[in-house]
């Protein structure tokens, strides 16, 4: 029997509004996002997991770009205010479940700076939260998923777990989570009834 519902953030309950969903970014920097994405990747991992801190993450960025530090983090916070919109349906579906009994939490690779914007708004919602940058781990690593289990004090069979990229679904899997890959409202509503789930 299905307990706890848990959601990511981006891609799930957030999601640009722009072309394709893409990180608008590279455009509000007048360059390729393949130059922005490359310069961004090697030190994302340890971003996600809290092991940088922002100022050091804009100060090689920075450097690289070079836009100052407090630019390039003034530009990238506006951007993620300004863009990032909730997928209401997806969210009222949530507190539907909640209401009706069900645990919702949130499992989500994040940053600290994106955290912040996040965390008196959308994630009071549910419990509990567990971001990346604040544990030391991202998914899919097996600790994360396992950190979340130990504080919803819940066997993994009792929860279902749904995000938009495939392999952070088969690392839920690996743990004995019921997992899916999102795809929308419909999907989700297809899913969770055929776990037992009452919408």
């Amino acid at each position: 029997m299905i307990k706890a519902v848990i959601f990511d953030v981006g891609g799930v309950l957030l999601t640009y509004k722009t072309k394709g969903g893409r990180n608008p970014m590279p455009k509000l920097l007048g360059m390729p996002a393949k130059r922005y994405n490359s310069a961004k990747e090697p030190i994302l991992h340890r971003w996600f997991q809290g092991k940088i801190s922002n100022a050091e993450v804009f100060r090689i960025l920075g450097k690289e770009f070079g836009i100052s530090p407090e630019k390039l983090a003034r530009t990238e916070l506006s951007a993620y205010k300004k863009y990032k919109t909730l997928d209401k349906p997806v969210f009222k579906l949530a507190l539907s479940l909640k209401r009706a009994g069900y645990r919702i939490a949130l499992l989500t690779n994040v940053t600290a700076n994106y955290k912040a914007v996040n965390v008196s708004t959308l994630y009071k919602r549910f419990s509990p939260v567990v971001c990346s940058c604040d544990v030391g781990f991202r998914k899919p690593q097996r600790a994360i998923y396992k950190i979340l289990l130990k504080r919803l004090r819940l066997p993994a069979r009792q929860v279902i777990f749904f995000d938009d990229h495939k392999g952070h679904v088969e690392g839920a899997k690996k743990v004995g989570m019921h997992a899916a890959v999102f795809k929308n409202l419909k999907q989700m509503k297809v899913v969770l009834k055929s776990h037992g789930v009452k919408i």
